[in-house]
């Protein structure tokens, strides 16, 4: 019978045991229409900021899987490279928490400023009239 390479390492560290695969959630791409490139509306605002928010999240969940690896081998090794990476590592967790928190908010803005160009604005000021003092009495008189 042939030996494994999970069956040789078992044999070279004396430990009995198969090693366990940790499953990473992964994001799934939805495909959009065509008819949507140009102009955003609503729905494609709220699908990308969807998304983002996945990725977003994605990438949190995997930073913390690998800060937990690298905390364990810095614990085993004692070096100061891998101290270093976990730090760096720590502050782009951090970064992301951010970004995620910020979505929201560039989304929120983004809406508004889409409802504010759709809707003209009825406030008028310093309102121009070109003509003749004849044609303005005229106006004036309609009234």
């Amino acid at each position: 019978m042939k030996k494994t390479v999970d069956d040789k390492l078992n044999d070279i560290f004396d430990v009995q045991g198969k090693i366990v695969e940790q499953m990473i959630p992964t994001a799934t791409v939805e495909q959009q229409p065509k008819d949507n490139i140009g102009v955003p509306n609503d729905e494609s605002i709220d699908a990308d900021y969807e998304y983002a928010r996945e990725n977003l999240k994605i990438f949190i969940e995997q930073g913390k899987v690998a800060m937990e690896n690298i905390i364990f081998l810095a614990k085993e090794g004692e070096s100061p490279r891998a101290y270093e990476v976990v730090g760096q590592l720590i502050k782009t967790l951090s970064d992301t928490n951010k970004d995620l928190l910020d979505l929201g908010k560039k989304v929120k803005d983004l809406k508004s400023k889409r409802d504010d160009t759709q809707q003209p604005s009825q406030h008028i000021t310093n309102a121009l009239f070109v003509g003749s003092t004849a044609e303005l009495q005229k106006l004036i008189g309609k009234r």
